[in-house]
């Protein structure tokens, strides 16, 4: 993506580029009849942990395409898929109940 906005979408005009959520994700390597595409699409909107170590790349790799094409002038939109866990979320990732506030 780095070289894309350094090549093709800065020089070309373009002023954003939306990228697929970049935490580790589900990664299937079977096909099966409802998905008979052994990778589709939405395996990166299967997060797994909240990592930037996936097969997009690792969190310096994304930060290096970040500064690359704001460099260019392409700002980048991040799509997330925030709570959406193929499995339990780490303890860690849990969010606790606000406390209740006091009303006069």
């Amino acid at each position: 993506m780095a070289r894309e906005c350094t090549r093709v979408l800065g020089p070309g005009g373009y002023g954003g580029v939306q990228v697929s959520p970049p935490a580790d994700s589900l990664s299937r390597d079977y096909i099966s009849a409802d998905a008979p595409i052994e990778h589709p699409w939405w395996e990166v909107y299967q997060p797994v942990d909240y990592t930037l170590a996936g097969r997009i790349g690792t969190e310096d790799q994304f930060k290096q395409m970040v500064t690359a094409c704001r460099s260019a002038g392409v700002k980048v939109y991040v799509d997330t898929s925030r709570w959406r866990y193929f499995r339990a979320p780490p303890a860690r990732a849990r969010s606790s109940p606000s406390p209740a506030r006091a009303t006069s």
